[in-house]
């Protein structure tokens, strides 16, 4: 029922306005200043359910219209702790409208690696992390283990009227990662060089021409792996650098080529063995030089050799060579007649496989 003499009968109600509201409500506290203690506050939202409530700039507590509040956590999605997948996003609500830049301030995610992303829905109470952990890499897939997430947010998180944050929230998470990036390393056991003539394998992992122009080398690779069963293979590459150039290789016989091929031994047999021609390892333009790295994608190659591991002996097998190296070419002599060795080495130590799949 409506207070006698105030005006804010059912009857009337369409004829007051937000500012009336207000002074209403002023009237009200003056009028009781002396009967109500110091310090408490108004509750003003059943009063005004049916005001705009932009005239006071929200419901909640207040003291002269103003909000004193402190703001809380109400929820956080996925509950904390819990084992979640690394690609997961963390979505944290508010009891009010928040700051955003302060609560993104006060936020700290370990490993420090980690590079969030922040978003928020309009109301500016609900954030969404998404925390960016980036993915293992280590020579044994078998050797990553769970990994754990902490996101804490501190009290210098305020809403928009300023007030800080109640408590501080520490989120505990245990990362199940789905991807994962594994490094298989040069292996010197069925790695090396061998020409046409060859009947045995020299340990240079290198291609091109040596001593004269009527022998030329073609570099192996074998990288052995291991990889869990039912995965899906993302990406897969391979890597190397020039470690050594004997002359002028490139501009004299152009881009190093790479081929997939399975092999049991290195010798002339493998040598002239057919394979799968992939592309240039290293391209002649511009010209390499010492260091020049090569990162060159193979993952159909290995995606092949891991679908028949057996077979292959969980291995993956390549042949580096230059073109017109062989003496039944008929541009041989073109390329092969100044007397000169030309040949390229690589990096042994820093040649190897990654490859990023996928558990599902």
């Amino acid at each position: 029922m409506a207070t006698p003499g105030s005006g804010v009968g059912p009857s009337n109600r369409r004829g007051v306005g937000p500012h009336q509201a207000q002074r209403y409500l002023l009237d009200v506290e003056l009028r009781n200043e002396r009967q109500i203690p110091q310090g408490t506050m108004l509750h003003t939202c059943v009063l005004l359910s049916w005001i705009s409530i932009l005239t006071f700039g929200g419901c909640g507590s207040v003291k002269g219209g103003e909000d004193n509040v402190a703001p809380m956590v109400t929820n956080v999605s996925p509950t904390s702790p819990s084992t979640v997948t690394e690609d997961f996003s963390v979505v944290i609500t508010f009891s009010e409208p928040m700051n955003k830049a302060s609560v993104e301030s006060a936020i700290v995610l370990l490993p420090s690696s980690a590079t969030p992303a922040f978003s928020w829905n309009g109301h500016q109470d609900e954030l969404t992390i998404t925390p960016g952990v980036r993915y293992p890499e280590g020579t044994d897939p078998g050797a990553v283990s769970l990994q754990q997430l902490a996101i804490a947010l501190g009290t210098g998180g305020v809403d928009v009227a300023g007030n800080a944050l109640a408590s501080a929230t520490t989120l505990d998470y245990t990362l199940q990662f789905k991807r994962i990036t594994a490094v298989f390393p040069f292996s010197q056991t069925l790695s090396g060089n061998c020409s046409a003539t060859c009947t045995g394998t020299f340990t240079f992992f290198q291609a091109g021409e040596n001593g004269t122009d009527t022998v030329t080398n073609r570099g192996f690779l074998t990288i052995p792996f291991i990889l869990p069963d039912g995965i899906i293979i993302d990406r897969a590459v391979l890597n190397s650098q020039i470690e050594a150039l004997g002359a002028d290789p490139f501009g004299k016989l152009g881009d190093l080529m790479i081929d997939h091929l399975r092999f049991t031994a290195i010798n002339n047999a493998t040598f002239a063995a057919p394979g799968t021609e992939l592309g240039a390892l290293v391209a002649r333009t511009p010209i390499p030089a010492v260091g020049t790295p090569a990162a060159f994608e193979i993952t159909d190659a290995v995606s092949e050799d891991y679908v028949n591991r057996v077979a292959v002996m969980n291995r993956t097998q390549y042949r580096i060579r230059f073109p017109h190296d062989t003496t039944d070419d008929p541009n041989y002599t073109t390329y092969h007649s100044d007397g000169i060795s030309d040949v390229v080495r690589m990096l042994r130590t820093v040649t190897n496989v990654t490859v990023t799949y996928r558990i599902e």
